[in-house]
């Protein structure tokens, strides 16, 4: 209650500025298109680990949302044989989710309608409309068939919160969560 309260006036207990997080998102996004990556409109990235030596070799198109995951564009790998390193274009296409922990290797190119699931290691490209999951990530699902049987069986809630959702959607979401689990 507290962090709320001097969080609306504009301040922190930390003496620090706080930022919503939407403000979070956008200055993240404008620092990383600095740096040559190509990003979209409408883009949640929360806690993402992203090739910033390379950055030239990502694009995420619009409407992705990333959570906690890590895409590389580069493979320094074989720097420890020789003076070598590899590198390859990063395309998360539009509409896109990546799960939190997933890991993107360079060379891939995923979506459109495409959810990679967490903890997924995606190595080759990931064809639109499908869901991969594992190490190495293979194709678990179609996304519109998931989507359709977990509305079947009533395991989807309404958020209005969009991709990059306010602090105040994102606790109304989770009090709406809450309660129905409260509930049952």
């Amino acid at each position: 209650m507290l962090r709320a309260a001097i969080k609306r006036i504009g301040g922190s207990l930390t003496g620090r500025s706080v930022k919503t997080r939407e403000e979070r998102t956008r200055l993240e996004i404008e620092r990383l298109r600095s740096l040559g990556m190509k990003i979209g409109t409408n883009v949640g990235l929360v806690n993402c680990t992203l090739d910033t030596l390379f950055p030239f070799l990502i694009e995420i198109g619009s409407n992705c949302l990333i959570t906690h995951a890590t895409v590389l564009a580069h493979d320094a790998s074989p720097v420890v044989f020789g003076k070598e390193t590899r590198a390859g274009r990063v395309q998360i296409l539009d509409s896109c989710f990546i799960g939190a922990g997933a890991v993107i290797l360079p060379g891939v190119t995923i979506g459109p309608r495409a959810i990679v699931g967490a903890n997924a290691v995606v190595s080759r490209d990931v064809p639109e409309g499908t869901i991969v999951a594992g190490n190495p990530a293979k194709v678990v699902a179609r996304v519109d068939e998931w989507l359709e049987r977990k509305r079947a069986g009533g395991e989807l809630f309404r958020w209005d919160g969009g991709i990059v959702p306010s602090d105040e959607a994102v606790s109304s979401g989770r009090d709406l969560v809450r309660k129905y689990f409260e509930s049952i």
